[in-house]
């Protein structure tokens, strides 16, 4: 707030204009400069009294410009009739000596992406630490299971399919090791496993006969002791005529 709007509080005499903005435009430009506006440390209480008091505001000498110090000065003139008009400061040396608004712009802009770029690989690196220092946490890696399930299951998918195809491959090798010519059939090692495979069939028969044997059987047993009575082995002298007829 410049000191001319301080003082029309104060004292009914005194008036402002459009300069007090002026005043406002310097005092931007030395928290844009230095990050902290003048007196931004001082208690509210007592930055008015400091405004109205003390000479204004500058810039540190040994970092900024002289033309920006002057730019600065000119603008927080404590004389409000002294302060140059907008249209006198675009013609300060100063605002003649700025690049154009596009390559300001674009400078303004990369900047910007730096700084978020920036603040993103510390951010990262910050979540990095700490999962290196906390213990492995279970509701984790149950949170952490579905994200991967997908590709466990390709992982898995790819297996199955591997084997099978293994399996193919070894049932075609083996039906041409089983075309063999006469030289080969006469190998002991050949001879044998013929010798095995003729056992299995046999044996296969032999089951397939046996079920079958069993199959004719058990209608005969089931009605032969139908007559037998609610107990096995025990009949009444009643049922012989009927056990007869029926044989």
């Amino acid at each position: 707030m410049a000191p001319e709007v301080l003082l029309s509080h104060r004292k009914q005499k005194v008036t402002y204009n459009t300069k007090c903005d002026i005043w406002s435009l310097g005092i931007t430009a030395i928290e844009m400069a230095e990050g902290n506006a003048p007196y931004s440390k001082v208690p509210k209480d007592q930055v008015k009294a400091m405004i109205v008091n003390n000479d204004p505001p500058t810039l540190n000498a040994d970092v900024w410009s002289k033309e920006f110090q002057t730019f600065i000065a000119c603008c927080l003139n404590k004389n409000q009739f002294s302060r140059p008009t907008a249209e006198e400061l675009l013609r300060s040396k100063f605002i003649r000596k700025q690049p154009k608004a596009s390559l300001a712009q674009k400078e303004i802009v990369a900047h910007i992406k730096r700084m978020k770029r920036l603040k993103e690989l510390q951010k990262d690196r910050m979540l990095g630490e700490s999962k290196k220092e906390q213990p492995p946490n279970k509701l984790s890696n149950v949170q952490e299971e579905p994200k991967n399930q997908e590709l466990v299951h390709l992982h898995k998918h790819s297996a199955v399919q591997e084997n099978v195809n293994a399996m193919e491959d070894l049932n075609v090798q083996e039906n041409q090791e089983l075309q063999l010519n006469p030289e080969q059939k006469e190998h002991p090692i050949v001879q044998e496993l013929q010798k095995l495979e003729e056992n299995s069939h046999l044996k296969k028969k032999e089951e397939i006969h046996e079920n079958t044997s069993k199959a004719a059987v058990e209608p005969r047993a089931a009605k032969a002791t139908s007559y037998t009575g609610p107990h096995l082995g025990v009949f009444k002298a009643s049922d012989i005529p009927r056990a007869a007829k029926s044989i």
